[in-house]
């Protein structure tokens, strides 16, 4: 369903529907069943399927270059609940690129911004994976069709891969270990994009432990996400996650997603 116009300090609200969920996961790789199956989702606690952070993110982004004219690289998003289907959600625009959705209260808040930034250098010992694969400007301009926008910015579909990629390699790890964790619940990511990477070519991904400690009776993670074009950083994500149990980190081979 396309976004329609409302009064007030709301310019944009959105009813998602469980086949958009499907759609907008297909796109961005995100095949985790509690986005999928109901009987999943509510396994897991939620009440119905939740709709995709990265879905969130990247509608946000868009926003913000509509509310906020001029180029953004730099997005910070926390997620305080989860966003349910077949309720009407509101995206509130403030100045500053401030985007908070939600339903009766606020669900997510998003900050975007422009600053000329270079990566810093990785500690390599913190790598635990990395992915391989071939970048088609195609993905990115079905990925934007499906979100019904012109944005031609490279965040909004960054915003998709870096947690794409991280799920990939936790999907991976939990097959390895045999355990039905289902990959660690998102809470917040701050995305950087350096430059604009290439039209068609090789991408690598690469994930990085960097911070773990346990929460109550969970264990909190944030891994670091870069994008690297001809061996250069083009982004970089840092995404805190939930788990419910500890995980091996280092037991898969950093290379593990790498073609031989």
């Amino acid at each position: 369903m396309e976004y329609k116009r409302t009064k007030g300090c709301s310019p944009l609200s959105r009813i998602f529907t469980l086949d958009g969920i499907i759609g907008f996961g297909d796109r961005a790789r995100d095949f985790t069943p509690l986005h999928r199956d109901r009987t999943e989702a509510r396994r897991m606690g939620f009440e119905d399927t939740p709709v995709i952070g990265a879905d969130l993110a990247a509608r946000a982004a868009c926003l913000a270059r509509e509310t906020e004219p001029g180029p953004l690289n730099i997005q910070v998003i926390t997620f305080h609940q989860p966003v349910y289907p077949s309720k009407e959600v509101k995206f509130y625009a403030a100045p500053c690129g401030i985007i908070e959705i939600g339903e009766e209260t606020m669900c997510v808040d998003a900050t975007h911004e422009h600053k000329v930034m270079s990566p810093q250098p990785r500690d390599r010992t913190q790598l635990v994976y990395q992915e391989r694969g071939f970048w088609d400007r195609r993905r990115g301009e079905e990925l934007r069709r499906f979100l019904d926008t012109q944005e031609k910015e490279d965040l909004v579909v960054i915003v998709a891969i870096a947690p794409s990629t991280l799920l990939q390699y936790l999907t991976r790890l939990n097959e390895k270990l045999n355990t039905c964790e289902p990959g660690g619940i998102n809470r917040s990511m701050e995305t950087i994009v350096y430059r604009s990477f290439c039209d068609a070519g090789p991408l690598d991904v690469c994930v990085y432990e960097e911070r773990h400690r346990p929460v109550r009776d969970k264990h909190m993670y944030v891994f670091g996400v870069d994008l690297i074009d001809s061996d250069e950083i083009v982004a970089r994500s840092r995404i805190t996650c939930m788990t419910n149990t500890a995980l091996d980190t280092r037991s898969l081979r950093p290379d593990y997603g790498l073609s031989p």
